[in-house]
């Protein structure tokens, strides 16, 4: 089923999947869309009622220009998550985030942890934070030359390929890169996106100490090719954290939306629940 919610600033556009006792809200990643979660909801669909969220600029989902110069803040974020609670009453729930939309689960986590009861991250972004994301985002000087950019990606290009001619730039980043900056509308996609959740951003110690002090489950899913967000961050998360997290590494790359990634993911998530099952139970 399909529904959005309505705001002065923006409209989000949702999918309902599934019948299941726990509630889900998932995110997707940059340039996927709510539906890629239908393999997951389907495979699922007794467990978990699924609620998959399209973040803007994605589907339907749309947002107030003014919006994208200030910033989608924290506060704004858990406005969103209160409409949904009011659409989808329950005592806990479950997040997934996949890359970008990792982001928004880890900031849900530090400002509502009483509510959640378990959180997976499928490839997250927002662990490890890029010095270039950081740059082109927060500072004056990296905001201008990034719009410059958009409007003008003749140097960007001189620059990708110097860097990947000196091997400083990987084949497979720089590929991402020139991959979504090689049209006008893709280029104003990125810049639009990356500005409007420039400060949906946490902090490792914010982290550590909410999920030291509540009972949340964590399952942490990464492909073992993949060279935009590694298997490595996730490891570190987990030491860094120093709890004793799910940690499943997929024989995929990044894009872990695939049909057969998310049922691999969805058997992951029931075996692990069903072995907590039989614990309590002996």
């Amino acid at each position: 089923m399909k529904g959005k919610i309505y705001h002065p600033d923006y409209e989000i556009e949702y999918f309902e999947y599934g019948q299941g006792p726990r509630t889900m809200l998932a995110f997707h990643g940059f340039d996927n869309h709510a539906e890629d979660f239908k393999p997951l909801a389907d495979s699922l669909i007794n467990e978990y009622k699924i609620i998959a969220v399209n973040l803007f600029f994605h589907g339907e989902s749309k947002v107030a220009e003014h919006v994208i110069e200030k910033g989608f803040h924290p506060d704004d974020l858990k406005k969103l998550f209160d409409e949904l609670e009011k659409k989808f009453p329950a005592e806990k729930y479950s997040l997934a985030g996949y890359s970008m939309g990792g982001r928004i689960v880890l900031k849900l986590l530090e400002i509502y942890p009483e509510k959640i009861e378990e959180i997976i991250l499928i490839a997250p972004d927002g662990i490890k934070v890029s010095p270039m994301y950081t740059f082109l985002t927060q500072t004056r000087i990296g905001k201008t030359l990034f719009r410059k950019v958009i409007k003008r990606p003749s140097v960007f290009f001189t620059t990708a390929n110097f860097l990947k001619a000196i091997k400083i730039l990987p084949e497979n980043k720089y590929k991402f890169v020139v991959g979504n900056f090689n049209s006008h509308q893709k280029r104003e996609k990125v810049y639009s996106v990356w500005m409007v959740f420039r400060k949906i951003l946490s902090k490792m110690e914010d982290l550590k100490s909410i999920l030291k002090k509540h009972s949340i489950d964590v399952y942490l899913f990464f492909g073992k090719y993949d060279k935009i967000i590694p298997v490595s961050i996730g490891k570190n998360f987990k030491d860094k954290i120093g709890r004793n997290f799910s940690l499943h590494v997929l024989d995929a790359g990044h894009n872990l939306m695939k049909p057969n990634t998310l049922l691999e993911i969805s058997k992951t998530l029931v075996a692990k629940k069903n072995d907590a099952v039989k614990k309590t139970a002996s």
